[in-house]
């Protein structure tokens, strides 16, 4: 019985499987159908955000990038170094194409893009971008500043005079950048010029924002446009003709945008803000230094002064080179003054190269010329009004030129002339606008003895009431002095201390030939006043 039931069992089982005659299909692999056209490269990753522009994009360009909550941790498991440039990614796009269905207008926009994480930096390269509804959780919002002034709780998206922050870094050793998109109003001096070729020949361009305007820039700490290198811009329209056209300096009111902030950080300064619109231009400053491609007008700075360009608050000293890329080049320093744009020619050389001493003195109006590469020396200005009440600048030159014999002798401090060290000189001139220098004062001090032959006088003067004694050079005598080219007078005649002469010349009144050796000789000129030169005496012998 049991091997009945295992048999009708056995004979179930083959019923139920495939019939032995049935032939099996081949079983085929699927194919994809290619589209003519079209690569079979995978889709690119998309991710998705916000992104804060101002509307402005030039040919190239950078755009911040905002990731939503979602994408930022894709980022962090995928590609780290980007994440690192803050709470926003830079992306640099490479074409005005890929952006230029974007918004025109400044605002943080929800955007899909695609790009390229994997560079070794924090700066990767756009390559897709639309604007989409759909993004994934938004983790901040942003605060308004109610003043110029940033704290350290500044990020991305956060607004402050108009502007949005659209990238904060900071560094481990207190560095912080800080970049702002939208234009900013400016008002005050402008300076252009060419780059030359550290700047790979582009044209250059300085605003420096004075008065209330200083205001529209944001600060972080103490830093802002009052003492950073804004607003630094290159020649990226039409604009930068228009203002080279109207002067090469000059004032006026303008917007830019690409401001941004740098704390604590050393390094170079980027030419990375751009001109985007001029509102006005002051009429009376047309024309006033005439812009040459060829030519380098700059006002002259300091350390003290750099950050506003050299423009002090009266004045600043302008250098015009005429050949830029010529060291040779002769160059022209002019004194600028505002209140009556006076432009006051100082003097012209081909021969120095002078720079702008800082002023740690009391009086803002004197400054100093200074040159320390061949024959080192300075140039010191003192700015004033005129007896017309017009401005004047009153300049002393540390050195002269004297005669020796037929010859015209350029001579230093420190220089030797007729066996004399000069010790101090000082060549004093008036100048005004349009009119030449004049020679006012000398004042010229030189050690080492001289013997002098001439007549010597001793005699009490009624008129000052005093015991005078001085000496008259005659013709050989002169030869042996150092003797200044001008036509203030003619030197030759020495005054000495009484008390000091008289133990070697004696007290009586007398006027002899005598031979005598003189140190510590000073000329001392004057075109207002009655001036003497002096000396002291060290011996005298009297001629037959």
């Amino acid at each position: 019985m049991k091997k009945l039931l295992l048999f009708a069992m056995i004979l179930l089982l083959t019923s139920c499987s495939k019939p032995a005659n049935t032939v099996e299909p081949e079983i085929e692999e699927p194919v994809s159908e290619s589209i003519e056209g079209e690569d079979n490269e995978p889709e690119p990753v998309r991710y998705t955000g916000e992104i804060i522009t101002d509307g402005f994009y030039g040919k190239t360009g950078r755009i911040y990038f905002i990731p939503d909550k979602e994408t930022r941790e894709l980022l962090k498991s995928e590609y780290p170094l980007p994440v690192d440039a803050g709470e926003s990614i830079p992306l640099d796009y490479p074409d005005i194409n890929i952006v230029k269905d974007l918004p025109l207008d400044l605002g943080v926009y929800k955007v899909e893009v695609e790009a390229d994480f994997s560079s070794e930096g924090i700066i990767s390269e756009l390559q897709f971008i639309k604007l989409t509804e759909e993004i994934g959780t938004v983790e901040y919002e942003g605060k308004t500043y109610p003043t110029n002034e940033l704290d350290e709780t500044v990020t991305a998206k956060d607004k402050v005079c108009g502007l949005i922050v659209s990238n904060v870094r900071k560094y481990d050793d207190g560095g912080v950048m800080i970049d702002f998109e939208g234009e900013i109003e400016s008002e005050g001096f402008y300076n252009v010029y060419p780059g030359g070729e550290f700047f790979n020949y582009i044209n250059i361009g300085r605003i420096v924002p004075d008065g209330e305007s200083v205001k529209n820039f944001p600060s972080y700490k103490g830093v802002g446009v009052n003492n950073n290198f804004s607003v630094y811009f290159a020649e990226t329209n039409e604009l930068y003709k228009k203002l080279a056209e109207h002067s090469a300096i000059g004032r006026g009111r303008f917007k830019t945008i690409g401001y941004d902030i740098v704390y604590n950080i050393g390094g170079g300064v980027p030419v990375k803000e751009t001109l985007t619109e001029i509102i006005s231009l002051d009429e009376d400053y047309k024309g006033i230094f005439p812009y040459d491609v060829n030519s380098m007008t700059r006002p002259l700075i300091n350390e003290k002064i750099k950050y506003k360009n050299g423009f002090t608050d009266k004045y600043a000293v302008i250098y015009s080179r005429n050949d830029f890329e010529n060291e040779n080049s002769p160059i022209t320093y002019y004194f600028f003054g505002y209140d009556e744009l006076s432009k006051i020619k100082l003097l012209t050389t081909d021969e120095f190269s002078y720079g702008l001493k800082e002023n740690t003195g009391d009086n803002p109006n004197e400054f100093e010329l200074i040159t320390d590469i061949k024959n080192p020396h300075s140039i010191s200005f003192r700015y004033g009004k005129s007896s017309d009440g017009k401005d004047s600048v009153r300049k002393n030159y540390t050195y002269g030129y004297f005669r020796d014999g037929d010859e015209l002798v350029r001579v230093f401090e420190g220089d030797t002339i007729k066996g004399m060290t000069a010790e101090s000189i000082g060549i004093q001139y008036i100048t005004t606008q349009d009119a030449p220098d004049e020679l006012f004062r000398i004042t010229c001090e030189f050690t080492g003895e001289a013997t002098l032959t001439g007549k010597l006088i001793s005699y009490f003067d009624e008129g000052y009431g005093v015991n005078m004694i001085y000496f008259v050079a005659d013709e050989e005598g002169i030869k042996k002095l150092p003797i200044h080219d001008d036509d203030i007078r003619k030197q030759g005649s020495i005054h000495f201390d009484y008390e000091s002469a008289k133990d070697i010349a004696g007290t009586e009144p007398f006027e002899e030939n005598c031979e005598i050796t003189i140190d510590n000789y000073v000329i001392s000129k004057s075109s207002g006043t009655e001036s003497y030169d002096g000396a002291d005496l060290i011996s005298v012998n009297f001629l037959e």
